[in-house]
């Protein structure tokens, strides 16, 4: 008798080691999807920058109810909604798919113009909102950041771009105590251009004209993304009174967005 259960035992461990290592593997490749926003205030506009990216070793399928990919809801600090990404609009009521192979990611940018929101700090938080993963239910990814929204820039105001693919001519007004400001250029990933120190003559009172021309190799430019300029000022090793510029949206064919 102790034999047969001992042979049954066995013959269960044989069925389901293999069935459990299957689940543990994927389980485990799941955890490598990783879902995260970005939220870039400039004067009126905030855009959002939403990654979703594969980090496992093998490929992710995900699969969505609609045209809806994505969630994004804006509070104030006292909680109350100010901005909800899918409002008034209406999506598609057809199955989508995106397929990420190992190491992929894909990217979409939100643009809300005209926020008219008060100085203060606000909450974003986003949902990827798939409803199967590798054809298996799935509850989805969520992220949450802060975003600070300033009465106004002290240093920087009246920024413009002009040019693409790369080339960039910006002007704008600035005005500094200390007779210099700094840049960088990047795009979410990568630093494009390093702290570039800018001098200008030095005035508290009076606004003056600043030019900056940007040449970015087509190399280096992101194929699915955003390319900002952050403007800022340095006290000590402390950045203040930064000021993000984006130069340019980029975006794949294949990208899906929000409509």
């Amino acid at each position: 008798m102790v034999k047969k259960i001992l042979l049954v035992f066995f013959l269960f461990t044989l069925v389901v080691a293999p069935f459990t290592t299957v689940l543990g593997a994927e389980s485990e490749e799941y955890d490598k999807l990783l879902f995260f926003i970005e939220p870039i205030v400039d004067g009126s506009t905030v855009q959002f920058e939403l990654i979703v990216r594969n980090e496992g070793e093998a490929p992710i399928h995900l699969e969505f109810s609609n045209a809806q990919l994505y969630e994004i809801i804006v509070a104030d600090k006292e909680g109350n909604q100010v901005y909800q990404f899918s409002q008034e609009k209406g999506f598609a009521q057809m199955i989508q798919h995106i397929r990420l192979k190992p190491g992929e990611d894909k990217t979409w940018i939100e643009t809300w113009e005209n926020h008219a929101l008060p100085k203060g700090s606000y909450q974003v938080a986003a949902e990827l909102v798939a409803k199967k993963i590798n054809g298996k239910p799935f509850k989805g990814l969520k992220d949450s950041t802060m975003m600070k929204v300033p009465m106004h820039n002290p240093m920087f105001k009246d920024i413009t771009v002009q040019g693409e693919k790369g080339d960039y001519y910006v002007k704008g007004l600035t005005r500094t105590v200390e007779g210099k400001f700094y840049y960088t250029v990047e795009d979410g990933h990568n630093q494009q251009v390093t702290e570039t120190k800018m001098k200008i003559n030095k005035s508290e009172k009076q606004w003056k004209d600043f030019a900056i021309n940007l040449s970015i190799p087509t190399e280096k430019l992101p194929s699915n993304g955003s390319l900002i300029l952050h403007l800022y000022e340095r006290k000590g090793m402390e950045i203040i009174n930064s000021y993000p510029v984006v130069l340019e949206d980029f975006y794949e064919k294949d990208t899906q967005r929000g409509k």
